[in-house]
């Protein structure tokens, strides 16, 4: 709720992604291609300074309440957590 709260908070259209505005898989991990998603295109985002590490995706899990899954912006990995880790945030805006 932070990581969502926090996105819609900067106005002017901006909100959390999803899994696939990140990845190019809905679990495991992604590869490397083209097609409009962030890590498959760009690779390992601290590259590009982003911090290592899992960043909360729009995504509710569809099993466990209260949690969501996140992307790996480094090793390409979706996994979940419970709603209260702490995990990165990066906010979408589209154009």
């Amino acid at each position: 709720a932070g990581a969502y709260n926090y996105c819609n908070s900067l106005g002017n259209g901006y909100a959390l992604p999803t899994r696939l505005r990140l990845i190019n898989v809905q679990s495991g991990s992604g590869t490397r291609a083209v097609g409009g998603y962030l890590w498959s295109e760009w690779g390992n985002m601290a590259t590009y300074g982003f911090a290592n590490g899992n960043y909360w995706t729009s995504d509710a899990h569809p099993i466990s309440s209260g949690a969501h899954f996140d992307v790996n912006l480094g090793s390409g990995q979706v996994s979940s957590y419970d709603d209260g880790a702490w995990l990165h945030v990066s906010c979408q805006r589209g154009l």
